[in-house]
């Protein structure tokens, strides 16, 4: 590998005598029918490395290629990602070769626990004991995993320990997703992406349709059903109800109505400034440099908010503005109209007493 270019660790993977046993009853095979009593494990730092690894190794050594399976490509359902391949080694005899990258390592031998570990720790600034005795116990665990892997018992064993705060599901392309115990479909969709939860209209566990409170199960997999336009319930904030019970979910809704309760405010509130300004005779952009800094908004959506959410007083607004551009008030618009109606009222009446007047002269 090194020769190649390729960073990469390689060591022997022993296997206890028991497992080969057990193999060797469960599928009906004589000793020699092995392919993986001898193995390789070759850990890479990135996962190109690992495919060329992989060209190294069936360059230098004959394949079997009924034996060869594509782990990282086509991951378990389990999440589990490596290269297999089996080769003939020195003297005809065969190998296991197991190629993967670091990570994949961690997750092979620790699975979901080795980032819930860091996770915590990161969390409360160290791992409590109780948190070490999980990963010691299943440690332990790891190293008998496949002569205890027909055990029912050892299953719930460990669903009880290890994961009694989570629930750890998987999407329709085989990806873990790990959630609060308790969690439902919703729950789930708003994990993925918010708009994935907006437009959920329903939920499948195994091609089976589920409600929305159903509370997802270890190694559930869920498949979304979704509308185009986003439409999400205010039904679903109501922990009654059980539709939604993870925080992300609940913040993701309330986000999606604060934005749509603005959307129709700023609406509302550019519809009333227009008729205002329209009746003072004031442009948007003259307007806009004077309100902004007087209700100390940055943007004119802000302020169209605030006008049509109701938060700034109509009459106080349109008073400044007049005071701005030396328009007159309400008050005394009424007043000059009143006067112009009286002087248009007394206007015909003060023209008929001057033609008397200057007709009772002539007379005399």
């Amino acid at each position: 590998m090194k020769n190649e270019g390729v960073q990469a660790e390689v060591y022997g993977r022993p296997k206890h005598i028991y497992s080969i046993w057990r193999k060797m009853q469960k599928k009906h095979l004589a000793f020699d029918e092995l392919f993986d009593v001898r193995a390789v494990r070759i850990v890479a730092e990135r996962l190109q490395d690992c495919y060329a690894a992989l060209g190294i190794v069936h360059t230098h050594y004959r394949h079997l290629p009924d034996e060869f399976d594509d782990y990282v490509a086509n991951p378990k359902p389990n999440g589990y990602q490596s290269i297999h391949t089996v080769v003939l080694g020195p003297g005809g005899k065969t190998v296991e070769i197991q190629i993967r990258t670091k990570q994949m390592h961690e997750d092979a031998e620790l699975g979901v626990a080795a980032h819930w570990k860091y996770k915590e720790g990161a969390a409360s600034g160290g791992v409590r004991s109780g948190h070490e005795d999980r990963i010691a116990w299943l440690r332990k665990l790891i190293a008998w995993q496949e002569e205890m892997a027909d055990s029912g018992e050892m299953l719930d064993e460990v669903r009880s320990q290890v994961f009694d705060d989570r629930v750890y599901v998987f999407t329709p392309k085989g990806d873990v997703v790990d959630l609060p115990a308790g969690s439902t479909p919703l729950d789930f969709a708003y994990h993925i992406h918010s708009d994935v939860g907006h437009r959920c209209i329903g939920a499948k566990i195994g091609g089976r349709i589920v409600p929305f409170t159903y509370q997802l199960q270890m190694g559930d997999q869920i498949e979304i059903i979704t509308q185009k336009q986003p439409n999400p319930s205010r039904d679903w904030l109501n922990p009654n109800l059980g539709y939604v019970t993870t925080s992300r979910g609940r913040s993701k809704i309330h986000a999606w109505f604060r934005k749509q309760d603005r959307d129709k405010n700023i609406q509302a509130g550019r519809q009333i400034l227009d008729d205002e300004l329209a009746h003072l005779g004031i442009s948007l952009k003259e307007a806009e440099k004077h309100l902004l800094p007087r209700y100390n908004f940055n943007e004119l959506e802000e302020l169209l908010a605030a006008i049509g959410g109701g938060d700034i007083r109509l009459n106080q607004m349109v008073n400044f503005l007049q005071s701005q551009f030396n328009k007159p008030s309400a008050e005394e618009q009424d007043a000059a109209a009143l006067k112009q109606l009286q002087q248009k009222t007394y206007a015909p009446q003060n023209r008929r007493k001057d033609r008397r007047a200057r007709g009772g002269r002539r007379r005399g």
